[in-house]
């Protein structure tokens, strides 16, 4: 059996016990492709190896939430957000947070910087283990 990372070797082992049916790679780099091919030996020869390509997961921040379709206006005073769960990349997604501002000028692109903010913590789990947080805006 060969653990290949490119065209590098990185680990090589024999096998001799035949009732061996499973192998464990420890100590990989996340987000890296590796190569592994597994032969069989009997007493006449060797066969032709089996090969995979492995890419190990990445852990990082989530993917960009993608917001459903919102109307520019309405005429009630509740406004639902509905949304896809984004790539956890590696890690299970522990809550989300939600910015609300009144916007008042009509500009609603404003500097966050220049902005203080406060959070409640809405204990509405989303799939057992999520849950919303909501910041309002105010200067």
């Amino acid at each position: 059996m060969i653990l290949q990372k490119g065209e590098t070797e990185i680990e090589k082992d024999n096998i001799t016990d035949p009732g061996t049916t499973s192998y464990s790679f420890r100590g990989l780099e996340k987000n890296t492709n590796y190569t592994v091919k597994l032969f069989s030996r009997n007493f006449v020869f060797e066969g032709d190896p089996a090969v995979r390509t492995i890419k190990t997961k990445f852990e990082g921040a989530p993917d960009v939430v993608e917001i459903d379709e919102l109307p520019r206006e309405t005429t009630d005073d509740t406004i639902t957000l509905k949304w896809k769960e984004p790539e956890n990349n590696g890690k299970v997604i522990i809550m989300y947070t939600v910015y609300q501002r009144v916007v008042t000028d009509g500009k609603v692109d404003r500097n966050k910087e220049n902005q203080r903010c406060f959070c409640e913590r809405i204990e509405n789990n989303v799939g057992g283990r999520k849950g919303i947080s909501v910041c309002h805006y105010c200067n």
